[in-house]
């Protein structure tokens, strides 16, 4: 009830809505409008009640509604980052004194979600009206989804054809799938054909037909480079150097026969890189209940 009213009031509040592209910045927070226990937890550097926290990011949307029509994802990061700023200790991110990730993500996800609960059913997310070109009068919607990516459908590479495009492929078909500085580049170049079969909807059993190399390793950690400007396996190694002892000395607290298990086998195992990383990924996925082959493929190495 309380979530219904903070929304009918905010939508009888006359909406103008800015042209402002640094209104983010300038957001002030409606404080006043919050919970005498929600700014009393703050004040002191307690951790707010999660209803309370709840609360406190319905008012904010109900303001933000009023600036803008459609808050972006660095609209939200910009207004939970000055929140968070303001009152690190009780609304940071943080395990046990270590800061997760931005220290606001939590926050600017709940911003969002939010925002995309109230607005459900007239903005659903981004989408394109492409037209089929074998009937000009139908038209198919295409949900894209770019969140998190920075090149996600490029343009032609300047010198490439579709000719050269169709000659890189079939290189790439008998790679061996070790990285090498011309499979990179084969990669690199080929990366507009890749997205754009992928984005049209190609199904798996076609992709690998056509571009088996991004089932494997150097494929994979390429593609996935080209995508989001992250090196995923320097990414995996660094958060497995820097969170794998406290999941692994959480594991061993946990009783479950699974986990327990894995634990024993690990410890007869040699202490590399790789038995800490698979103990650690089959630890979480026994914790999660999830089943091993139907997530993870064995091979003879």
């Amino acid at each position: 009830m309380e979530a219904l009213t903070s929304t009918v009031e905010a939508l009888c509040v006359p909406v103008t809505h800015t042209q402002n592209p640094d209104w983010a910045e300038e957001f002030e927070v409606p404080w006043e409008k919050m919970s005498a226990r929600l700014c009393t937890a703050l004040e002191q550097n307690k951790r707010p009640l999660p209803s309370d926290r709840r609360a406190m990011v319905r008012t904010i949307i109900d303001k933000v509604q009023i600036i803008r029509q459609h808050p972006t994802i660095k609209a939200c990061n910009t207004i939970a980052k000055a929140i968070v700023y303001k009152h690190r200790a009780p609304l940071l991110d943080q395990i046990d004194g270590d800061v997760i990730g931005t220290g606001y993500s939590s926050l600017s996800k709940q911003l969002l979600s939010r925002w995309e609960n109230v607005n459900r059913g007239l903005n659903s997310g981004v989408k394109r009206r492409a037209a089929v070109a074998a009937d000009p009068v139908t038209e198919k919607v295409k949900r894209i989804d770019t969140y998190g990516c920075v090149d996600w459908q490029p343009e032609l590479q300047e010198g490439q054809t579709e000719q050269t495009q169709l000659a890189l492929q079939e290189d790439l078909k008998n790679c061996s799938g070790d990285v090498t500085e011309e499979i990179e580049l084969q990669m690199k170049l080929t990366y507009y054909s890749q997205k754009r079969d992928i984005n049209s909807g190609l199904t798996i059993d076609n992709l690998l037909e056509d571009w088996p190399v991004l089932f494997k390793r150097c494929g994979m950690i390429n593609h996935f480079r080209q995508l989001t400007n992250t090196d995923i396996q320097e990414t995996m190694n660094k958060t497995l150097t820097a969170k794998g002892p406290r999941i692994m000395a959480y594991m061993k607290t946990v009783t479950r026969p699974a986990i327990q298990n894995i634990l024993y086998d690990l410890s007869s195992m040699p202490s590399t890189v790789s038995t800490k990383a698979a103990g650690i990924i089959l630890s979480i996925m026994a914790y999660l209940g999830e089943k091993a082959p139907e997530i993870v493929f064995l091979a003879d190495c």
